[in-house]
């Protein structure tokens, strides 16, 4: 059986054409054109990944390719990266469909929003850079759904942010009781990214007007006193006067989330334990003589 040495073969190839394609005239030969002076680089290349992995990337109804790709700090390289996911898309797609490019930057430092391009002669990619936390940006977002107005809260400016937690929370407010729990989780994640949580909570409880039939839900019910418990400590601490152990405990632990919202709220302007008592329509509830009866308070509403 005859042998063929494939090394050999393409060793005699290179060594028989190289030499010739690398000249000057074969290449004007080749391309109909005349190019000047040529200076051959090494041919050898490396992949700058092993593995290239995008964040969005999906089709329309109408066959376009939508890639989206979220950045905290793009480098130097992002450009290149998103040149390099424009080709990698399109061959995945066998270069048919057409191609829409958003990088969605939600960094810190303020960068310029709009179209980048880069253009090498017949070659041109471009895509659309959007910063999370400009006021550009957001603006259009807090006019969008519920869902997706909450990205405004990624806003840098912090009188905006104000701003766009005020109507987040009156948004919520008309929402079905059992649409709200979930829908302050996501405004509290959102606005965290931004170290805000505790100013869209402070702005949700002046805002959001509890209707009655949220505590005729559970999970509501859990969700609020999740939300404003935290507050409480706090607040029983800065009171100017000093309440007794039992009220202190049931304001601490038993309080309903309409109860809670209503204690902070309004506890700059207690002005003794009467008046928190008055406020809440809580009873004080007389002691039993029978040992295993437990004293306590009673909300008289």
């Amino acid at each position: 059986m005859a042998l063929k040495n494939t090394t050999l073969i393409q060793r005699n190839f290179e060594e028989a054409t190289h030499p010739i394609l690398e000249l000057l005239p074969t290449v004007n030969a080749l391309a109909g054109k005349k190019y000047g002076e040529i200076d051959w680089k090494k041919q050898t290349f490396f992949p700058r990944h092993k593995k290239f992995t995008s964040d969005l990337v999906g089709v329309t109804g109408d066959g376009q390719i939508i890639h989206i790709e979220q950045e905290t700090s793009p480098g130097g390289d992002f450009n290149i990266r998103m040149i390099e996911y424009a080709t990698l898309i399109s061959v995945q797609f066998g270069l048919k469909k057409p191609l829409y490019q958003y990088a969605y930057y939600t960094g810190d430092e303020p960068r310029k929003t709009g179209v980048v391009e880069h253009k090498m002669g017949w070659f041109l990619h471009k895509y659309y850079f959007l910063d999370a936390g400009s006021t550009e940006v957001c603006e259009r977002l807090i006019k969008a759904h519920l869902p997706t107005a909450v990205l405004s809260l990624l806003v840098r400016k912090h009188d905006l942010a104000e701003q766009y937690s005020a109507i987040l929370a009156e948004r919520i407010a008309k929402l079905l009781p059992e649409e709200r729990p979930s829908m302050i989780a996501h405004c509290m994640r959102v606005a965290s990214l931004r170290g805000r949580g505790d100013l869209f909570e402070t702005i949700l409880m002046g805002k959001l007007k509890y209707d009655p039939t949220l505590f005729n839900n559970p999970a509501a019910e859990a969700a609020v006193k999740d939300v404003l418990s935290g507050w409480l400590p706090d607040a029983v601490a800065r009171l100017p006067f000093s309440i007794s152990p039992d009220l202190n405990d049931y304001i601490l632990n038993d309080m309903s989330g309409w109860e809670i919202n209503e204690f902070l709220k309004r506890a700059k302007s207690f002005g003794s334990e009467d008046d928190i008592m008055d406020t809440l329509g809580i009873e004080r509830v007389a002691k039993q003589s029978t040992s295993d009866i437990q004293t306590g308070y009673g909300n008289g509403i």
